[in-house]
């Protein structure tokens, strides 16, 4: 059986372009409204308790992992960035938080697996498993790979 441990990753985010309408397009046309541009900061460390994650001033996403990580060590946060929209409009990168592993080269062979398994679906419209990044209007921008140290 294995056994998982919450790691609680500090994120803040922020978004530049309003979404709202072109002023030299006429309402209703595909592209009438601005693009939205997320940008995101993500700290360099997260940490195993949860109430040391709530007396932070960021938002806190609980990633749950498949290893006992230790305070004061390495560990290397997935993060996919892609696009999403609709007929009206689109914004620019979102993210998830796919995983946390343990070694770089996980996370390494982690990433390779996801830009295949993209490149299948963009190539063949076959959706192996379900991505957030893999529909209609979305599309895969890249895949970053944040280092960050354990703390309690």
């Amino acid at each position: 059986m294995t056994t998982t441990t919450r790691l609680h990753v500090f994120i803040k985010s922020s978004s530049s372009g309003d979404g709202g309408y072109c002023d030299d397009k006429e309402q209703g046309s595909y592209d009438w409204r601005n693009p939205s541009f997320k940008e995101i900061e993500i700290k360099s460390y997260c940490c195993l308790s949860e109430d040391n994650a709530k007396k932070e001033d960021l938002w806190a996403e609980a990633v749950e992992v498949e290893f006992e990580p230790k305070v004061g060590s390495q560990v290397f946060m997935v993060v996919p960035r892609y696009s999403t929209g609709n007929t009206f409009g689109t914004s620019y990168g979102e993210y998830t938080i796919h995983g946390i592993y343990s070694t770089l080269d996980k996370a390494q062979s982690v990433v390779k697996f996801l830009e295949t398994e993209y490149d299948c679906y963009r190539e063949a419209k076959i959706n192996l498993s379900y991505r957030v990044w893999m529909g209609f209007f979305e599309r895969l921008e890249e895949i970053q790979i944040e280092v960050l140290e354990v703390y309690e």
